[in-house]
């Protein structure tokens, strides 16, 4: 009877050592909440950052860790919660270390969590770029990277639109800019096909140094009409807005309004303007804007 009991001690020291802490339930109307799909997973330079792409969703976050046990169990530990379209950086990570993170998304209406999604990545501190000169030289951007040790390349981009790919050994490289008076440059270096620390400049340049179109064009729509607006531009005499017919321009106005109404016309589902400015009797490069009921 001794035996017996002596066994059924250690099953039940066992049961208890392999099954430990149990992570908070998860209600049954799981179903009714969509998992996370919109989710990023970033290194960063102080760390892991996790992205909550979703509009609507608060995210619950959770990360893997080991518990030395004598099953080497894993568990997961509540990490933070991320609002719609916000982020977190979590800091307590190790380099060369793997780690695995656990997502849901939360309906507050419901009050249910959806079923987890899973990312796993080995953070390793990533490269940045420590030696890197950008300057606007008339019509273009021209950048040169001093020191590419720990980068395999670099890639450009202005306003958001890759433009070139720079690679050890590039001498400085210039590339033609938009005729935008605000133009953001950035380099994102790359190691292994990961992502590194990306580097920002943004150059504002003067108006009177060129002939710039309108600038910060918005639209604003309703059923039939569109009410055009864009930033003055000092200097400038006026601004012409034209509409396209069967491939041929057809001057609406020359003002020197910087907002403009203009009615789609009666049979036709959408159309497009044409805006530029006019200084000193000359006139800009053209912006399009298309428009549709």
């Amino acid at each position: 009877m001794k035996t017996v009991s002596h066994i059924f001690l250690f099953v039940t020291i066992i049961l208890f050592v392999g099954c430990g802490k149990k992570d908070d339930p998860i209600p049954k109307n799981i179903f009714n909440t969509p998992s996370p799909a919109d989710v990023s997973v970033k290194l960063d330079i102080d760390g892991v950052k996790l992205t909550n792409n979703s509009d609507n969703y608060t995210l619950f976050v959770e990360k893997e860790r080991v518990v030395k046990n004598l099953f080497f169990r894993y568990e997961y530990e509540r990490v933070t919660l991320i609002q719609p379209r916000m982020s977190f950086t979590d800091i307590n990570v190790i380099e060369g270390r793997e780690y695995l993170y656990r997502f849901y998304t939360y309906n507050d209406i419901e009050r249910s969590y959806s079923k987890p999604t899973l990312k796993a990545v080995t953070y390793e501190i990533p490269v940045r770029i420590d030696n890197i000169s950008a300057k606007i030289v008339g019509s273009t951007l021209c950048a040169e990277i001093g020191d590419m040790r720990g980068m395999d390349n670099v890639t450009f981009y202005i306003n958001g639109k890759f433009v070139y790919e720079y690679n050890d050994g590039d001498k400085e490289q210039c590339v033609d800019i938009p005729s935008t008076i605000m133009v953001d440059f950035k380099a994102v270096p790359y190691r292994e096909d990961r992502e590194g620390v990306p580097y920002l400049k943004s150059f504002k340049r003067d108006p009177s140094d060129g002939l710039f179109p309108p600038q910060n064009i918005k639209v604003v729509q309703t059923v039939d009409r569109a009410i055009l607006s864009w930033d003055k531009l000092k200097g400038y005499d006026k601004y012409n807005l034209y509409v396209e017919k069967n491939g041929k321009l057809e001057l609406l106005v020359a003002t020197v309004a910087t907002i403009f109404s203009y009615s789609i016309p009666k049979g036709d589902e959408c159309a497009t303007l044409k805006l530029s400015s006019v200084k000193d009797g000359e006139e800009s490069s053209l912006i399009t804007v298309s428009i549709c009921r």
